[in-house]
């Protein structure tokens, strides 16, 4: 199976700028195993989340340096299983919508099932940048990551699909699985 670490790091709000622009001179010819990274559209405006595929090395690679004088708050790693992988390219989408899915643990699997059947219906729609389980912890999340135009383009989306008599039908069976959902609108800053 195919296994992502994504990298979160918290900066000082002050230092922030500066971080953004230093990590997107090191994006110009980024590692191998770098993928994506985004930084949110809305919350927490002092974080940027890095993609490293992780799937073929031994060890986990070494985080991206920071630059002098920039005060990490908090950095999160996780490694995740990732069930769709992440596109070579975002194309136009330039917003991107991260769900996290907390599931009732004895269903997650059945969540999972009923996810994968229904993405070539919603991807019709608009398209899937992947979706990704925990290798550790709280192994009963789902995350999944949604790719749109704008926040215009997003609300029709979602618009359309009320009026989809399958997508409603999905909805009412995943919905009494699901204990807790979380939404974050996130800008990438590399794909492919």
């Amino acid at each position: 199976m195919q296994r992502y670490l994504l990298t979160t790091d918290t900066i000082a709000p002050a230092d922030f700028e500066a971080y953004v622009a230093h990590q997107r001179q090191t994006f110009a010819s980024p590692p191998d195993s770098c993928i994506a990274a985004w930084l949110p559209k809305f919350g927490t405006p002092n974080q940027m989340t890095l993609v490293q595929d992780i799937t073929d090395l031994p060890d986990l690679p070494a985080v991206l340096p920071l630059p002098p004088g920039a005060r990490l708050l908090a950095r999160a790693r996780e490694a995740v299983d990732v069930i769709r992988p992440f596109p070579v390219a975002l194309g136009d989408r330039k917003l991107c919508e991260l769900r996290t899915y907390r599931i009732t643990p004895a269903l997650r699997d059945e969540f999972l099932a009923l996810k994968t059947a229904i993405l070539p219906l919603r991807e019709s729609y608009s398209p899937s940048y992947g979706v990704f389980t925990p290798v550790t912890g709280d192994t009963s999340l789902v995350m999944h990551l949604w790719g749109y135009a704008s926040l215009d383009d997003r609300d029709a989306v979602r618009a359309r699909l009320k009026g989809d008599a399958a997508w409603s039908e999905y909805i009412s069976l995943i919905l009494p699985m699901i204990v807790e959902m979380q939404s974050s609108l996130i800008m990438p800053i590399l794909a492919g």
